[in-house]
Formats: structure tokens, C-alpha cells, sequence
């Protein structure tokens, strides 16, 4: 596993643990606007990593990224719906969503992603 690969595992790891802390140990702070933000922030970043890997699926990385940041966005959701306290949304998917397509434009428009 090269050191960018690594990378990806362990933002997608960070993901899971913040994910991970039960709802009650969390300050109200996190409103409907705030909350979609941090998602939207926080899958912009993995889409990034998904980016450096390099990796493909299908001969494209646009692909690999959405694939990957779409089904962590609903497992994560899950993982979530079973915390006490959390709840799962379809509205932070589509957030986490968001964030994916977005940085998947930029590194598009940027032509950062060679194919």
C-alpha cells in the first residue's frame, strides 16, 4: 500500500471515528446548515484523497472518486444510524454527495486528473 492509498484509509478511518462518537457527547451546535456544511467540507477532502491515489475504477478516476465517496458517504450513515444519539439523513448523503462532485469538477475543470 503506497503512502497515498494510506492516506485515503486513514481520512476515511477519521471519518468513521467522528462519526463514531454517541450524540449525546456532541454540543447542540451542529444545526441543519452547519452540519451540511461540515459534510460538504469533509467529502470535498476525501474526494482530494481519492484524487492523489490515483487509483481507477474503469480507467477513470472521476469515477473511482464518486463511487467510492458516494457508497463511504452511505455506509457512513449507517455506521452512524447505530451510534446512540445519531441518526442517519439522506440530506448528509446528498451533502457528502455534493462534496464529492464538487471536487470532482474542480480537479475536472483544473485538469489536475490525468487519464
Amino acid at each position: 500500500m503506497n503512502s497515498r492509498t494510506l492516506h485515503l484509509f486513514l481520512f476515511s478511518s477519521i471519518i468513521i471515528l467522528i462519526s463514531s462518537i454517541p450524540g449525546n457527547s456532541l454540543s447542540g451546535k451542529f444545526n441543519f446548515g452547519y452540519d451540511k456544511i461540515f459534510h460538504f467540507i469533509e467529502y470535498s477532502l476525501l474526494g482530494f484523497f481519492c484524487f492523489r491515489t490515483k487509483l481507477k475504477l474503469f480507467k477513470s478516476s472521476y469515477l473511482f472518486a464518486i463511487t467510492y465517496g458516494l457508497s463511504f458517504g452511505i455506509f457512513d450513515e449507517f455506521w452512524q444510524s447505530l451510534v446512540p444519539g445519531r441518526n442517519s439523513s439522506i440530506y448528509d448523503v446528498i451533502a457528502d454527495f455534493s462534496g464529492i462532485c464538487f471536487i470532482s469538477i474542480l480537479f475536472k475543470s483544473l485538469s489536475i486528473v490525468r487519464k
